[in-house]
């Protein structure tokens, strides 16, 4: 009993840092590139990848993105679009990806490299549509702030 106190009183003296509106979309993000490879399986030593699970968390966060839309600053805005943006990429590189192949087999897709580009460009327009519209608001933005 005396250690469940001791536990008990040490999460009672960790100081967490305060509530922000980016600090709970960092948990969030990084949740979700957890899901999308970020975190390796103590058992098997391989990256954890389910990207549904990692779709449902970058949903969540298209959905706040909406919710708050006309009420952020300009620091937590940026931070949301780019996190959702580069969320988006890596769930669209991990949809593409390929399963592992013996090294045999990579050799003749180098021969083929401009081929497998325009397909994979064309693969990633189609995910993109998939992943969500916001891809598109963000490109927007993106080229305005550029001028």
């Amino acid at each position: 009993m005396s250690e469940d106190k001791d536990n008990a009183t040490e999460e009672q003296s960790v100081e967490l840092p305060p509530v922000s509106f980016i600090g709970h979309i960092s948990e969030l993000v990084f949740t979700a590139q957890a899901y999308l490879g970020g975190m390796i399986d103590p058992e098997t030593q391989k990256p954890v990848v389910q990207l549904g699970m990692a779709r449902r968390l970058i949903d969540t966060i298209e959905m706040l993105e909406k919710k708050t839309q006309g009420n952020l600053e300009a620091p937590e805005r940026n931070f949301l679009e780019n996190s959702l943006y580069d969320l988006r990429m890596t769930f669209i590189r991990m949809v593409n990806a390929k399963p592992e192949e013996p090294a045999e087999a990579e050799e003749p897709a180098e021969a083929e490299e401009p081929a497998e580009a325009d397909s994979s460009e064309q693969g990633e327009t189609e995910e993109a549509e998939a992943v969500g519209e916001g891809q598109e608001s963000i490109e927007k933005d993106a080229t305005e702030e550029e001028k």
